[in-house]
């Protein structure tokens, strides 16, 4: 259930910059490369791999008795991972950025990333991530709680 709820959160960070309810978007192919530069671009802004690495390392700390592991190693895995996958979680996050926004909006979002504000959002951002991992698995016995009150439910 821990590796659920960190899965998510960690899903949910990751698409976390800006959320809005744009239109689906398609960019034209001859516009192709200069979107995955844009991407890129915002990623590497927003502190997308430090979050990541973050928060795969909170993941593996929660789980560190299972994958016997110290709290160390539980941090050198998650910075070899993320060095071992980074490259592919870009590949995999350009359609994915593509299919909610424009060439525009990803300039406009690199813009504010850039500013101060933006700034202090990448800056923060794997803080945020880690501190938000421990507050849900705090959650956790409630959360198991609801399942079984569930289940009797359905009984």
């Amino acid at each position: 259930m821990k590796n659920l709820w960190s899965l998510v959160v960690c899903l949910f960070l990751l698409s976390m910059p800006v959320m809005a309810d744009n239109e689906l978007s398609s960019v034209p192919a001859s516009e192709e490369n200069d979107y995955a530069s844009c991407v890129m671009d915002f990623m590497s802004l927003s502190n997308t791999k430090q979050t990541f690495e973050s928060t795969l390392a909170a993941s593996y700390i929660q789980m560190k008795e299972g994958l016997h592991l110290s709290e160390q190693e539980c941090l050198d895995l998650a910075k070899g991972m993320t060095e071992w996958i980074y490259d592919d979680l870009v590949a995999l996050s350009i359609p994915i950025y593509k299919k909610y926004y424009t060439l525009q909006d990803m300039q406009q979002l690199c813009a504010f990333m850039r500013t101060p504000t933006g700034k202090k959002f990448a800056k923060n951002s794997a803080n945020v991530s880690t501190e938000m991992m421990s507050s849900v698995a705090g959650l956790q016995d409630k959360m198991q709680q609801y399942v079984i009150q569930f289940m009797e439910k359905k009984k």
